[in-house]
């Protein structure tokens, strides 16, 4: 990358934390249960045939569609829910990089909104058979709010994986990250493994391996607790 092109993405990410105390609050559990209540009743809305074969972008489409259409009529979800956007463009922690694309991005109301920040949810298919499995999910998601990608404002985001396969938050994911974090060198710096017993979806927490950039110590950025939201693809459709 050029001198030119580094930057840019510093200037960038200077105007975007600007007068922003980093990391931001937690958010209150109540909002957190309506984005996952949402979720659930949107992905309801999706044809169960779609559900069970169409490729991960259209399955973002339609669960991001049905959360708008559900933000209208559903006044607990639009309390905290301004929009839901998909793919839109992110920079991440230090500039680096300017066209990150989380699949799922919730704009949340005024309050709690912090507009330049919404809630992050990566999305992922899991079925072993289509060699979509739980290593690729934390490849190609954990990893990424690991290392400052993704959602690192916040001290919280969250997982969605689409199960084709049968797989399960436990014992499936916390099998494979409690194996990963017996090594010399954990990739997701897994500090609580996901399990069964919380209200709501299982929540995993990783350390971050990066520092806010022209900060105080202060200003670290913590720890991030992901929730794992977790779909049947295989029961899906209207009831």
């Amino acid at each position: 990358m050029s001198r030119d092109a580094v930057a840019n993405g510093r200037s960038a990410l200077a105007q975007l934390t600007e007068g922003t105390p980093l990391p931001l609050p937690v958010l209150p559990p109540h909002v957190l249960a309506s984005i996952v209540d949402g979720i659930h009743k949107a992905w309801s809305q999706v044809p169960g045939e779609q559900a069970r074969n169409a490729a991960e972008p259209a399955l973002n489409a339609m669960l991001g569609t049905q959360l708008n259409r559900l933000i209208d009529r559903d006044h607990r979800l639009r309390m905290v829910v301004f929009v839901v956007h998909r793919g839109v463009e992110s920079v991440n922690y230090d500039g680096s990089k300017l066209e990150k694309r989380p699949d799922l991005s919730v704009t949340l109301t005024a309050g709690i909104r912090a507009r330049n920040f919404p809630f992050t949810i990566e999305c992922k298919l899991i079925d072993e058979a289509a060699r979509k499995t739980v290593d690729l999910y934390c490849k190609k998601g954990v990893k990424r709010f690991v290392d400052g990608e993704y959602a690192w404002a916040r001290p919280e985001a969250a997982m969605l994986a689409y199960v084709r396969d049968g797989s399960r938050v436990v014992p499936d994911l916390s099998t494979h990250l409690e194996r990963r974090a017996a090594q010399d060198d954990d990739p997701y710096r897994t500090q609580r493994l996901p399990d069964g017993g919380n209200k709501g979806p299982p929540r995993s927490t990783h350390g971050r391996c990066f520092r806010y950039p022209d900060r105080s110590p202060g200003d670290d950025p913590g720890p991030i607790t992901l929730l794992h939201i977790w779909l049947d693809a295989r029961r899906a459709g209207p009831r």
